[in-house]
Order: C-alpha cells, then structure tokens, then sequence
C-alpha cells in the first residue's frame, strides 16, 4: 500500500503543478484587473452625470441671462431701426416737399429757365424757355436745344461756358435761337454754379432774358 502511494506521489509532476496554478492564479489576476477597469469606469461615468446634474441649474441660469440678452438687444436694435426708419420717412417727406416747390417755382416762372450738367446738356427746362424758342420742353432736353442755338449762331459759346465749369465761377452772354418758324431771338443767359461756393458743381442753373424780339 506505501509502496504503491509512494509510486503514485513520484508520477505527479510538480512543474506542471506550479505551471498550472500559477496560470489559475493569472487568469484571476486578468479577471480581477478587468473588473476593476470596468467598476472604475462606471464610477467616473456616475460622477460625471452627477457632476452635469449638479451643474445643470447654473448653466440654465447662465442661459437665461444669455437669453435675456440677446432678445434685449434684438429689441433694442428693432427700436433703432425703427427710429432711423422713421426719420428717413421724414427726410423723404420734406425733401419732396422742397422738391414739389421748386419745381413749381421752376415750372410756373415766366422767365425762361434751365438747369444742365457741366458738360453742358439740360437736365430740365422750364414751359417758358420751350416757349421763348418755340418748341417742345423735350427738344430742349439735353443737347437738344443746340439744334435751335446752333454753333453757327453762337460761335464762342460752348468754349465760354467751358471755362468758366472750369474755374467753377458764373457765366453770362449772349445767345442766339433759331425758332422753327426760321426767326431769330436774341436773348442773355446767365449761368451759376450750384453748390456755388463749394466746387465741384453738381448741377449749373441758368436763366434767359429776352433782349430783342424774333426778327
């Protein structure tokens, strides 16, 4: 019986004894490391959710401030859109007011009257001037009126004209208008620049005097 336990002690082999509890004793080492891993990161997981709860009514605050801000401000700039808006509806209103009134003291003058560029084509002209050359208003428009104040007529015209948009000063002189009819009138224009001492000029306004009757 001792003999055979004795046999039966000497077949173990000790090696794999320790191989094999050592590898048990690893594999719970692994399992333990892989719990731990997972018990921390579900820890750090609940901490954070915790902390964003605890967090939360602050930042709601802090959105609401935002918030207030932001529809104040819209408010604010509405306010002043509004207020622009308003004064250039009032601009509007007294720049056509003023508009209306020069354009009937303009239109309802009896004196002959024009405005033109610097270049020296009419922008308006009033119903008196057509009348003084005989004529529709539109075929003084731009540089329709030279058909009637030919170049022939008024040979030094257009050079005096030139000079004096040039040195931004008034310009007056004599013209000559061939009427349709073939008649000739002879009148004095006078030219201002307009802003008048603040060149460059924006528009040029002129008035005719009739000096002799169509011969």
């Amino acid at each position: 019986m001792i003999e055979k336990l004795r046999a039966a002690l000497q077949s173990i082999d000790l090696t794999q004894i320790i191989i094999a509890a050592a590898g048990g004793l690893g594999g719970a080492a692994l399992g333990a490391q892989k719990r731990y891993k997972w018990i921390s990161t579900r820890m750090a997981a609940r901490r954070a959710r915790r902390t964003t709860l605890e967090e939360l009514p602050s930042r709601m605050d802090a959105m609401s401030v935002l918030l207030e801000s932001v529809v104040g401000q819209g408010a604010k700039t509405v306010g002043l859109l509004e207020e622009h808006s308003k004064t250039l509806n009032d601009q509007n209103h007294v720049l056509g007011t003023i508009s209306a009134m020069v354009h009937g003291e303009m239109e309802l003058d009896p004196t002959p009257r024009f405005i033109c560029g610097d270049d020296g084509g009419n922008l308006n002209v009033n119903t008196a001037y057509a009348r003084l050359v005989g004529c529709g208003r539109d075929e003084l428009l731009g540089f329709g009126y030279q058909r009637f104040a030919t170049a022939a007529l008024n040979p030094g015209y257009k050079a005096g004209f030139t000079e004096a948009t040039l040195q931004h000063r008034s310009f007056e002189s004599l013209v000559f208008f061939r009427r349709p009819d073939g008649k000739v009138v002879e009148a004095q224009v006078r030219i201002v620049p307009h802003p008048e001492h603040e060149p460059p000029a924006h528009y040029w306004v002129g008035i005719i005097i009739l000096a002799r009757p169509a011969l």
